[in-house]
């Protein structure tokens, strides 16, 4: 009798923290939904682009098809199977569409952290937590497919984190989960290395190595073969190495190093999560500190990597450092989903969508958007060679104009994207070069760029239209003056 009533207890304790996850991911999700903030960001509108190129042609690009300054380079959508999508809502319902596939995948993220959180920490702690996880990953949610690749992530975690709870290795048909993921981010090669982690984690605490080998090498090399499934074969493999190895990076928001005032907030989410877990080191083991440090290492290194940090270490850490405070050898094992928690998720979705495509969207902050600028432009110039911003390069494609360079850093490559920053931060010498080489006729830039006000005292050029978005200039001769 008394261990059903404890086993009841355990239900109705999964019960009350599922639910608390559920509206705690609802809440940004509705955000989200409602608000402009997913597309901020120029790279959406190049994503879509490429979805669009892939549904026409029936097949994924491995050369350039958008820019003028590369036509034909080399260059794989490494992306694809989140581009797809992206167009096909974006052409069926606008912005408003689009904005619901990220807000939902976002909602979908957070539930999953809270719902396995809830298998060792009261309803108050998960919503405490998953606020902390949402404040981090705030800057960085974006409708890109990077977004969705977060989804993945913590479902993938919640995987390894289970199967190491009951001594076992995840199905294997939990493995296929690579074929999606490896064509829809490159993070994929995170969850390949999480796998590699747990498995190493079984080999030490259980001191089986035969066993461990028997249960985890058919997972592990299933998963590596299973990324292997896209149309880029190895190349998917080296293209997280190739980009994290970038200069051009350094000139990249998203990519720089953590600062002590900037990023405040996510430092002490990194103490916080630190320091519990070094409270209950005997139950998280060295093998998960050494991955938090891991983590915490890449985090401070480049911010991108601060979703990677906030959506791991609560899975991996925080359930085993929490045992040190409720006396439990291991969490809870996993309940049924609540069926208030899922009616609660579906109206709660429901509501948000309906509210989101009753009214319209169109994005209206920089840098992706131009506000007004493009529309200044007289159409008989609009297909003559441009200068424009790193960020109007997306916005750009999806109009059918040719940028100069988009958000694909990766394509352009290192010496062509830090000679644009050069030009773009006012360098006349370097622009006067790229001027005779490509023959600008315009250029749109965003106010903040320098080169904006050179071209104001620069021979044969002509500022147009100014609005606090951007600033588009015409070489002389270019159209009419009284356009």
């Amino acid at each position: 009798m008394q261990t059903r009533d404890l086993g009841q207890q355990h239900i109705a304790h999964q019960r009350r923290a599922t639910l608390a996850a559920a509206l705690a991911a609802l809440a940004p999700g509705a955000d989200l939904a409602i608000d402009n903030s997913l597309f901020a960001d120029g790279d959406t509108s190049w994503h879509i682009a490429a979805g669009r190129w892939i549904l026409q042609h029936g097949t994924v690009p491995t050369r350039d098809p958008f820019s003028y300054s590369m036509p034909g380079t080399p260059w794989h959508a490494h992306e694809w199977l989140a581009e797809v999508p992206m167009a096909l809502l974006f052409d069926a319902g606008g912005w408003a569409a689009l904005s619901l596939l990220f807000a939902g995948a976002f909602t979908f993220t957070l539930f999953v952290i809270g719902r396995e959180l809830g298998r060792t920490l009261p309803a108050r702690w998960v919503v405490a937590v998953l606020a902390a996880v949402f404040a981090i990953l705030f800057p960085a949610t974006l409708a890109r497919p990077h977004l969705l690749g977060w989804a993945l992530l913590a479902f993938w975690v919640v995987l390894l984190v289970r199967a190491r709870d009951e001594q076992r290795a995840p199905p294997l048909a939990a493995a296929l989960l690579m074929i999606v993921w490896a064509n829809l981010h490159a993070s994929f090669i995170i969850g390949l290395g999480l796998a590699g982690v747990f498995a190493f984690e079984a080999f030490v605490e259980e001191r089986s190595p035969a066993r461990t080998l028997r249960v985890w090498l058919p997972f592990g090399l299933l998963s590596l073969a299973a990324s292997l499934v896209t149309p880029f074969g190895l190349q998917a493999f080296v293209y997280p190495f190739q980009v994290s190895r970038m200069e051009a990076l350094s000139t990249i928001a998203e990519w720089h190093s953590v600062g002590l005032v900037k990023d405040g907030l996510f430092l002490a989410y990194l103490v916080s999560v630190a320091g519990l877990a070094l409270l209950g080191w005997r139950r998280v083991g060295w093998v998960r500190l050494a991955l938090l440090a891991l983590l915490a290492a890449m985090a401070l290194m480049h911010g991108r990597h601060q979703a990677i940090f906030a959506l791991v270490a609560p899975l991996a850490v925080l359930p085993r450092a929490a045992l040190r405070f409720t006396g439990r050898d291991r969490p809870f094992a996993p309940s049924a989903m609540p069926r208030d928690a899922l009616l609660v998720l579906g109206i709660g979705l429901a509501l948000i969508a309906g509210t989101r495509l009753a009214f319209p969207l169109t994005p209206d902050d920089p840098p992706g958007h131009m506000g007004g600028a493009f529309e200044a432009v007289p159409p008989e110039l609009r297909q003559a060679p441009v200068f424009n911003s790193y960020s109007f390069g997306g916005p750009l494609i999806l109009r059918g104009v040719r940028p100069f360079i988009d958000g694909r850093a990766d394509m352009y490559g290192d010496a062509f994207t830090l000679e644009y920053h050069r030009i773009a931060a006012g360098d006349m010498a370097a622009f006067r070069r790229a001027e005779q080489r490509y023959g600008f006729r315009w250029t749109i830039l965003w106010t903040p760029d320098k080169l904006a006000e050179k071209l104001d005292r620069e021979p044969g050029w002509r500022r147009i239209y100014t609005d606090d978005f951007a600033i588009v200039h015409v070489r002389e001769g270019s159209t009419p003056r009284g356009r």
